[in-house]
């Protein structure tokens, strides 16, 4: 029983403190991405993005948008719903119709984690009631702007992304961060280029930790290191978007786009790794009568190992569906999120968008 104790307790500690250390790391859980059409087009969607998640993906895509308001709302279950991941934004065009204004709200979290700090006692008998459960969550909040025709340039819209992260494990510990991204895009005929710095400012993120003199006890006890503050570090990253559209008819046309995502905090598992590494991205996308579009994306190229042992090369796969009625924008993916193996668990991503026009006299 005394085994089991130290087990769980280590389980817990470890789930706290995970990365927390890790330099590179930071923010590592709101970097999933939003928005269903984005998730079925494997994330390469720097170029093209025009609706309200532009504030997660390139700020200088909300200047594309049309509509008065566009409010969006996401919910993801992952890893077979262990984490909950849930966005809400909305973009706001001004008066001048050249400025856009937009607010992002992120939060994933994992809840229902058991704390068995004092489940045992120290004769080492177990009490399953006095296991209490906690939640471990990430909070993201973004305030975009972005404008069309920067520099005087009339096919180039530039943005900005002013980012607060809040992360807390139960009554553990907290984190406070804060960061700035800049964005661009280019559009010349059929094709369109963009380009996002993210954490351009470098962003850190500073760790509190408030345990108990109790807790502490218990945790010294079975052998943990108790930490009092941390940092963690978020370098900055570039992704360069390349798309070109091609139309078949005056109702169906196919756009192709490819990224590269560009990071520089050392060595990664991606296609070209080292002190800068290069991750590509994949997507494409079929209009047909801009009411249905079919999407699918590679992205997520990792180097690993099959069941037989053998090296081999894993590619994640994406497929999504949307539609568009009047206002309202329907957008499904099926990606095998975080999953590395022959026989991943495929998750179902749903996002709506709204737009709001009330010129119109309707919503």
């Amino acid at each position: 029983m005394k085994i089991l104790f130290k087990l769980l307790n280590l389980l817990l500690v470890s789930f706290i403190i995970n990365n927390v250390t890790a330099q590179n790391l930071a923010n590592n859980q709101l970097n999933v991405g939003i928005g269903a059409r984005a998730y079925a087009m494997g994330n390469a969607v720097t170029a093209t993005v025009n609706n309200t998640t532009a504030g997660y993906w390139n700020p200088a895509g909300l200047a594309s948008i049309e509509a008065k308001i566009q409010p969006a709302f996401m919910h993801a279950e992952l890893f077979a719903s262990i984490s909950k991941f849930d966005y809400l934004s909305s973009a706001f065009r001004l008066n001048n119709k050249k400025s856009v204004v937009g607010f992002s709200i992120m939060r994933n979290a994992v809840d229902g984690i058991p704390n068995t700090l004092f489940a045992v006692d120290g004769s080492g008998i177990f009490y399953p009631e006095r296991v209490t459960f906690f939640s471990s969550a990430d909070y993201g909040f973004i305030g975009s702007f972005a404008q069309k025709g920067i520099f005087n340039i009339k096919n180039l819209n530039g943005g900005v992304n002013a980012k607060l992260y809040y992360r807390k494990a139960g009554t553990f510990t907290t984190a406070f961060g804060f960061g700035l991204d800049a964005g661009a895009q280019y559009k010349l005929d059929n094709l369109s280029l963009g380009i996002m710095l993210k954490d351009i400012s470098t962003t850190i993120l500073a760790w509190n930790f408030n345990f108990t003199d109790e807790e502490k006890q218990v945790l010294a006890s079975t052998g943990n290191v108790i930490p009092v503050k941390s940092t963690e570090i978020v370098y900055p990253s570039v992704i360069l978007g390349f798309a070109y559209n091609i139309p078949f008819t005056e109702k169906i046309s196919l756009t192709a786009e490819f990224d590269g995502v560009i990071t520089t905090d050392g060595r990664r598992n991606v296609l070209i790794s080292g002190p800068v590494s290069i991750d590509p991205q994949l997507g494409i996308e079929l209009n047909i009568a801009n009411m249905v579009y079919v999407r699918g994306g590679l992205n997520n190229y990792q180097k690993g190992a099959n069941i037989s042992g053998e090296s081999t090369i894993f590619i994640q796969p994406n497929l999504g569906l949307g539609l568009k009625i009047q206002d309202l924008h329907i957008d499904y993916a099926l990606t095998r999120f975080g999953q590395f193996s022959e026989s991943g668990i495929y998750s179902h991503i749903f996002s709506l968008m709204f737009d709001i026009n009330f010129n119109r006299g309707r919503i």
